[in-house]
């Protein structure tokens, strides 16, 4: 019994893969599936997924016969559509999430390095430049020096 269970989930696990992923009446279409995977291979005494496969096709035939395409043919495609568009979103989302959370840290990291340069002042300031003079003083002082 245990047997023919793990054989009916894992037939419809591969069923929901193949299916779009929000679809009104998907689950009730897989808990029925999953229930007539389960009778048909205890009144057959097999309990392996190549059972399931035979009686009821191959996962993918099995995704296609929940749309009915003689209520809508373009149900699956729209369907699909409509996943590639969540997924993306998502992605997307995912995406710029990381890319706030990265420039906060960032900046955060160069508030701290910059405080700790200029005691906690932002100092705006022009590059000094060193005269012929101040240069030759600090030759001379490092020439006497040994």
């Amino acid at each position: 019994m245990q047997e023919v269970e793990a054989v009916a989930r894992q037939y419809c696990r591969r069923v929901r893969r193949k299916m779009p992923l929000f679809l009104k009446g998907k689950r009730a279409y897989l808990d029925q599936l999953y229930l007539s995977v389960v009778e048909t291979l205890e009144e057959r005494g097999q309990a392996d997924l190549a059972a399931a496969e035979a009686c009821f096709g191959a996962p993918q035939q099995a995704a296609s016969q929940f749309f009915s395409p003689e209520l809508d043919p373009l149900a699956e495609k729209r369907a699909w559509r409509r996943t590639r568009w969540l997924v993306a979103l998502a992605s997307i989302a995912v995406v710029a999430l990381i890319a706030l959370i990265g420039t906060r840290l960032a900046v955060r990291q160069m508030i701290e390095e910059t405080r700790e340069q200029a005691n906690g002042y932002i100092v705006y300031s022009g590059p000094e430049y060193m005269t012929e003079e101040e240069f030759n003083e600090i030759m001379e002082e490092l020439e006497e020096t040994p």
